[in-house]
């Protein structure tokens, strides 16, 4: 890509989660299925488990990520912004 002139946010447009690279086999085999739990792909310290929209993505610990000695929470639970508002009783409570 060569830009026709200075652009001083190009980089941080870089970053945006929707140029993200993804693999075009898998989007080929599965379709708008890809992002299932059972078909995505991840390189990082944790793997889709979970994704019930509106609600919770759950991700469990990769085996496969190259520093998995190091990883030390077995298992991570997004909540969506607009459950902020129940404040911390839940998370202090263990619920899961």
């Amino acid at each position: 890509m060569t830009l026709t002139q200075p652009n001083a946010a190009f980089l941080a447009m870089l970053a945006h989660p929707s140029l993200v690279p993804v693999d075009k086999v898998l989007i080929g085999r599965y379709g708008d299925k890809w992002t299932k739990p059972e078909h995505f792909v991840s390189s990082g310290a944790y793997t889709l488990s979970q994704w019930v929209v509106n609600e919770r993505i759950i991700a469990k610990r990769n085996p496969r990520y190259w520093d998995n000695g190091h990883t030390v929470i077995n298992k991570v639970t997004y909540l969506p912004h607009h459950l902020r508002s129940i404040g911390r009783e839940p998370l202090q409570g263990g619920r899961n």
